[in-house]
Protein backbone atom coordinates (compact mmCIF):
# COMPACT_ATOMS: atom_id res chain seq x y z
CA UNK A 1 0.00 0.00 0.00
CA UNK A 2 1.43 3.40 -0.99
CA UNK A 3 0.28 6.95 -0.45
CA UNK A 4 1.29 9.76 -2.82
CA UNK A 5 2.23 12.57 -0.47
CA UNK A 6 1.74 15.37 -3.00
CA UNK A 7 -2.02 15.06 -3.37
CA UNK A 8 -4.15 17.37 -1.21
CA UNK A 9 -7.60 16.56 0.04
CA UNK A 10 -10.32 17.51 -2.46
CA UNK A 11 -12.49 19.21 0.18
CA UNK A 12 -10.29 20.24 3.13
CA UNK A 13 -11.98 21.26 6.38
CA UNK A 14 -9.64 24.23 6.88
CA UNK A 15 -9.34 26.85 4.19
CA UNK A 16 -7.27 29.96 3.59
CA UNK A 17 -9.00 33.34 3.12
CA UNK A 18 -8.95 32.83 -0.67
CA UNK A 19 -10.92 29.57 -0.29
CA UNK A 20 -8.05 27.23 -1.10
CA UNK A 21 -7.17 24.37 1.23
CA UNK A 22 -4.85 25.13 4.13
CA UNK A 23 -1.52 23.42 3.30
CA UNK A 24 -0.88 22.60 6.97
CA UNK A 25 -3.49 19.83 7.01
CA UNK A 26 -2.28 17.66 4.14
CA UNK A 27 -1.08 14.74 6.31
CA UNK A 28 -2.16 13.61 9.77
CA UNK A 29 -0.01 11.39 12.01
CA UNK A 30 -1.47 9.80 15.15
CA UNK A 31 0.62 8.41 18.05
CA UNK A 32 0.31 4.61 18.16
CA UNK A 33 0.14 4.61 21.96
CA UNK A 34 -2.88 6.90 21.94
CA UNK A 35 -4.63 4.70 19.40
CA UNK A 36 -3.86 1.63 21.54
CA UNK A 37 -5.53 3.32 24.53
CA UNK A 38 -8.73 4.39 22.80
CA UNK A 39 -9.37 1.86 20.02
CA UNK A 40 -12.52 0.15 21.23
CA UNK A 41 -13.25 -2.01 18.20
CA UNK A 42 -10.17 -3.74 16.78
CA UNK A 43 -12.05 -4.75 13.63
CA UNK A 44 -9.71 -3.89 10.74
CA UNK A 45 -12.58 -2.11 8.97
CA UNK A 46 -12.71 0.44 11.80
CA UNK A 47 -9.55 2.48 11.46
CA UNK A 48 -8.35 6.01 12.25
CA UNK A 49 -9.45 7.31 8.86
CA UNK A 50 -6.97 9.05 6.59
CA UNK A 51 -4.36 9.19 9.33
CA UNK A 52 -0.92 7.59 9.53
CA UNK A 53 -0.18 5.84 12.82
CA UNK A 54 3.36 5.95 14.24
CA UNK A 55 5.12 5.10 17.48
CA UNK A 56 6.54 8.58 17.97
CA UNK A 57 6.45 11.27 20.66
CA UNK A 58 4.44 14.02 18.96
CA UNK A 59 4.57 16.52 21.82
CA UNK A 60 5.39 20.14 21.05
CA UNK A 61 8.74 19.68 22.83
CA UNK A 62 9.74 16.76 20.58
CA UNK A 63 8.22 17.90 17.26
CA UNK A 64 7.93 21.70 17.27
CA UNK A 65 6.16 23.54 14.48
CA UNK A 66 8.33 23.52 11.35
CA UNK A 67 10.15 20.26 12.21
CA UNK A 68 10.88 18.20 9.10
CA UNK A 69 10.16 14.47 8.91
CA UNK A 70 11.23 12.06 6.18
CA UNK A 71 8.70 9.31 5.56
CA UNK A 72 9.47 7.11 2.58
CA UNK A 73 10.67 9.47 -0.14
CA UNK A 74 8.48 12.34 1.09
CA UNK A 75 9.44 15.11 3.49
CA UNK A 76 6.71 16.46 5.77
CA UNK A 77 6.74 19.67 7.82
CA UNK A 78 4.93 19.79 11.18
CA UNK A 79 2.16 22.37 10.88
CA UNK A 80 1.12 25.14 13.22
CA UNK A 81 -2.46 23.83 13.00
CA UNK A 82 -3.44 22.00 16.19
CA UNK A 83 -5.19 18.66 15.64
CA UNK A 84 -7.97 18.57 18.22
CA UNK A 85 -10.03 15.76 16.76
CA UNK A 86 -13.33 16.02 14.96
CA UNK A 87 -16.85 14.63 14.99
CA UNK A 88 -15.66 11.45 13.24
CA UNK A 89 -13.06 10.93 16.01
CA UNK A 90 -15.82 11.26 18.62
CA UNK A 91 -18.01 8.71 16.81
CA UNK A 92 -15.15 6.22 16.34
CA UNK A 93 -13.68 6.39 19.84
CA UNK A 94 -16.33 7.94 22.09
CA UNK A 95 -16.91 11.20 23.94
CA UNK A 96 -14.40 10.42 26.70
CA UNK A 97 -11.56 9.92 24.18
CA UNK A 98 -12.64 13.04 22.30
CA UNK A 99 -12.62 15.13 25.49
CA UNK A 100 -9.28 13.63 26.58
CA UNK A 101 -7.38 14.60 23.42
CA UNK A 102 -8.94 18.09 23.46
CA UNK A 103 -8.33 18.86 27.17
CA UNK A 104 -6.37 22.13 27.53
CA UNK A 105 -3.92 20.54 29.99
CA UNK A 106 -2.99 17.93 27.35
CA UNK A 107 -2.58 20.34 24.43
CA UNK A 108 1.26 20.32 24.58
CA UNK A 109 1.23 16.51 24.27
CA UNK A 110 -0.69 16.59 20.97
CA UNK A 111 -2.56 13.41 21.84
CA UNK A 112 -4.52 13.54 18.58
CA UNK A 113 -1.22 13.73 16.74
CA UNK A 114 0.28 16.25 14.36
CA UNK A 115 -0.86 17.76 11.12
CA UNK A 116 1.76 18.32 8.43
CA UNK A 117 2.21 19.80 5.02
CA UNK A 118 4.15 18.11 2.24
CA UNK A 119 7.52 19.89 1.98
CA UNK A 120 8.83 17.47 -0.68
CA UNK A 121 6.67 15.22 -2.82
CA UNK A 122 7.23 11.53 -2.45
CA UNK A 123 5.72 8.13 -1.85
CA UNK A 124 4.95 6.74 1.60
CA UNK A 125 4.48 2.99 1.95
CA UNK A 126 3.05 0.92 4.75
CA UNK A 127 5.90 0.18 7.16
CA UNK A 128 8.08 3.16 6.22
CA UNK A 129 9.90 4.61 9.21
CA UNK A 130 9.79 8.27 10.19
CA UNK A 131 13.10 10.07 10.39
CA UNK A 132 13.20 13.38 12.25
CA UNK A 133 15.38 15.69 10.15
CA UNK A 134 15.40 18.97 12.11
Amino acid sequence: MAYKASVGKPHPWLKLPDGSGHPGIQVSILPRRVLDLIWRNRDITVHPGDTFVADLDMSEANLPEGMLLRVGTAVLRVSEVFNDGCAKWKVRYGAAAYDWVRAPEHRHLRLRGVLCNVAQDGVIRLGDSIEVLR
